[in-house]
């Protein structure tokens, strides 16, 4: 998958954290083995105030394996000991992007030290997921397609893009097969609730060897049937599992009216007989110079493709510049390529050219994202949660995929290598942090306001005209302090950062304080807790007994699928329980004393409850 035109500004590589001398190796099958001491090939977590169980001491005799878990910004620092033979475990309470520093040693000698991150992310309901929050993937590293599609839900995304090659479908001409990964990959994403889209292309001259005369590009008519048929075929395979399909990427060296149209006029009606109920997406990404001003589509359009796709993409990559301003626009419609400019300009041309069923084409984001090369690692995060807010800040797309999910190999200064949530040893970058956080808050609210909308940005999300959250940043490297009027009583709101701590929220004169920089912040509208017993409103909800020491039933009176929540009065998920029925028990016997959130939700409604463990 193509980066689109980059300005490249090489910037030295920082790690984040402590002084980070990271021990890399070989992708893990069970256990990351680093010579006497194994991490845990899953560095994520969401269970606050859970033992963490981290890495495995492999040492013998008196050796002993000290851990410390010291967080990003504060040096909140949690630590645990493990003896030879034993497993490394930590009890975290705080959500945070942290430095695990481990170190082996007896009596005498330190033996081994290895230093890696860890992520402490928010548990984020399957309902309340974003759903236009999308991520690119290629195979796993270590083929596991369960860890890695565990981590993509972990994330808090909805929607995952890979791509297919014609060759692998039509190895010889006429002959069809679905690679075995591609069925490994649809079960991993329907196993997470991540719902898959499949870029088809690639030039496949094993098949049709003349077909390509000029261009890596279907150009002839029986190259493009080709085409056509062994795509209808990969969508007849995956019948409704696959419902959204991308065809060719980035096909910039194609001529749009030439090369692409004729193409999508031999491919759109042979799949949708297949299967009607699919999405055809046209453009492939485009390319990022020519593609957000609507350079490639809009020939399409004009020359009568609109009835031909369901949609269409762009890769608007902007690096090393920021999603809020990108960079200038030369020679198009658009004065600059940014989201606030593409966004809008785009869903107006869509607008302007209906299909001749009224139908409006969806516009798709199938790639954008920013290296931790070119722009560090902590830009990359702060770059990442910015394109999700910004982008339903200007709503136009049903998904919005950063590329990628996992760096693609491990030099430092290698731009293609450094796009992953995650590194290549699957340990989490800053942006993994990010993500989760910004999707715990942003859910499928919509946006209600702007308080601030330049330099520095403060904006309102919600639904039905009530605000959930307010966000705050600025653009300015250095950061700034602004004061802005406390836009609901200040005693319902709560600042946490862009990790997910909880900060002190400073307020003077009725107005709010607050110290920005490059990393949005979150101004949380504190939720109402309603009722000790019950009934609670339509839901009818009976919980008892409370006060408990132990064991809670819930009850609603009526069967049906629940999710359930024991969260603290900050907000965080504590216990979770997805159950169906009438009633159900939870077990508070571990939680300290004091008050907290049963939250009980049906998919249409949510009720909160006050819960008193003695």
């Amino acid at each position: 998958m193509g980066k689109g035109i980059f300005k490249i500004i090489m910037i030295s590589f920082l790690l984040l954290g402590a002084d980070m001398a990271q021990v890399r190796s070989a992708a893990p099958t069970d256990f990351e083995n680093t010579g006497k001491i194994q991490l845990n090939p899953v560095l994520v977590s969401t269970d606050i105030g859970k033992k963490k169980n981290v890495a495995k001491n492999l040492g013998e005799g008196n050796m002993r394996l000290t851990g410390k878990l010291v967080r990003y910004g504060d040096n909140l620092t949690f630590s645990g000991v493990a003896n030879a033979g034993k497993e490394l475990v930590i009890d975290v309470t705080e959500l945070g992007y942290y430095t695990l520093e481990l170190t082996l040693a007896d009596n005498e000698n330190i033996i081994q030290t290895t230093v890696v991150n860890y992520a402490v992310v928010p548990e984020i309901i399957d309902e309340e997921r974003p759903l236009d929050m999308g991520v690119c993937v290629h195979p796993p590293k270590d083929n596991d397609y369960s860890k890695t599609f565990r981590l993509i839900r972990m994330a808090g995304f909805t929607r995952i893009r890979t791509d297919l090659a014609w060759e692998h479908v039509e190895p010889a001409k006429g002959k069809y097969v679905m690679p075995e990964h591609m069925y490994q990959f649809v079960s991993a994403s329907e196993k997470e609730g991540i719902k898959p889209l499949i870029v088809f292309g690639y030039a496949n001259a094993i098949a049709y060897p003349n077909g390509f005369p000029t261009i890596p590009f279907p150009t002839t008519e029986e190259s493009r049937l080709g085409c056509a048929n062994a795509l209808a075929y990969a969508v007849k395979e995956m019948g409704n599992r696959v419902t959204e399909w991308e065809l060719w990427n980035e096909p910039n060296y194609a001529d749009p009216v030439k090369d692409y149209l004729p193409l999508l006029k031999v491919v759109y009606p042979t799949v949708k007989k297949v299967n009607p109920d699919i999405t055809l997406i046209s453009g492939g990404g485009s390319g990022a110079g020519g593609g957000p001003g609507g350079a490639f589509i809009i020939p399409v359009l004009d020359a009568g493709g609109v009835d031909f796709q369901d949609g269409y993409s762009i890769h608007p990559y902007m690096a090393p510049n920021t999603p809020d301003f990108g960079y200038a626009g030369t020679g198009g419609p658009i004065p600059a390529v940014n989201i606030p400019t593409v966004w809008p300009y785009l869903k107006k041309i869509s607008e302007e050219n209906l299909r001749s069923d009224k139908k409006e084409l969806s516009v798709w984001v199938t790639e954008i994202g920013w290296n931790s090369t070119t722009n560090l690692d902590i830009e990359q995060a702060a770059y990442l949660a910015r394109t999700y807010l910004l982008s339903r800040r200007h709503y136009m797309s049903p998904g919005v995929f950063w590329y990628d999910f996992q760096n693609d190999g491990d030099t430092p200064d290698n731009i293609e290598h450094n796009f992953g949530l995650l590194r290549s040893d699957f340990s989490p970058k800053p942006s993994y942090q990010a993500a989760a956080v910004v999707a715990s808050l942003l859910k499928n609210y919509t946006f209600q306001e702007t308080l601030l909308d330049g330099v520095n940005k403060v904006l309102a999300f919600g639904q039905d005209g009530e605000t959930t959250f307010y966000t705050a940043w600025t653009t300015k490297a250095e950061g700034t302090t602004i004061r802005v009027k406390a836009p609901t009583d200040v005693d319902k709101l709560r600042l946490i950062d862009w990790q997910g701590c909880e900060m002190p929220l400073t307020v003077d004169n009725g107005y709010l304080v607050l110290n920005l920089s490059i990393l949005p912040q979150y101004l949380v509208v504190k939720e109402e807790v309603v009722g000790i017993t019950s009934p609670v409103g339509k839901a009818g909800i009976k919980l008892y007994p409370n006060p408990s020491t132990g064991l809670l039933i819930v009850n609603w009176g009526h069967e049906g699928n629940r999710t359930i929540t024991i969260n603290d009065l900050n907000g965080r998920i504590l216990q979770r329980k997805v159950t169906y029925g009438l009633e159900t028990q939870m077990n508070i016997s571990d939680l300290n004393a004091g008050i907290y959130m049963l939250c009980v939700n049906d998919g249409k409604e949510q009720v909160t409850l006050k819960v008193i463990k003695q």
